[in-house]
């Protein structure tokens, strides 16, 4: 398995745990690396099996994303066209937290196309059948910006 695939498989792991722990049980963002451990023993079934520095990716992602939760959701309302933040359905809010989180606050940077591709791969896995679109529209509109 390649680095990028591996970054894949970290980056799903994230998404999967944001959608389950944030927007469908526990609705909220560890803020600290004890409570992202706590909460992941919570979810441990549920997710893939990820370790070493696969897994620290995917805590400092997810940690950045609660760091800059409020940031995100600007970024994220402030780049909808015609849609409200409200009806976004929750595994694109996912993809675009984590996208945007990566894009905007993830140190080394990744690549921006790699990011939106990587992101629209999961709304393709994930998503309904306007997620990829969708998603790479509003990662588009926000690496314009940069």
């Amino acid at each position: 398995m390649t680095s990028k695939n591996n970054r894949s498989h970290a980056r799903e792991y994230a998404s999967l745990f944001l959608y389950h722990s944030f927007f469908q049980e526990k609705n909220q963002l560890p803020q600290t690396e004890s409570q992202l451990d706590d909460t992941l023993s919570y979810f441990n079934d549920s997710l893939p099996n990820l370790s070493g520095h696969l897994l620290q990716f995917a805590k400092e992602l997810l940690l950045n994303c609660s760091d800059h939760y409020e940031l995100i959701q600007e970024e994220i309302e402030k780049h909808l066209i015609n849609w409200k933040y409200s009806r976004v359905n929750k595994v694109d809010l996912t993809l675009l937290f984590l996208a945007i989180t990566e894009i905007k606050f993830q140190t080394p940077a990744t690549p921006l196309a790699v990011v939106i591709n990587e992101y629209v791969e999961l709304a393709k896995k994930y998503g309904n059948q306007e997620s990829p679109k969708f998603i790479n529209g509003v990662l588009d509109r926000i690496g314009k910006q940069l």
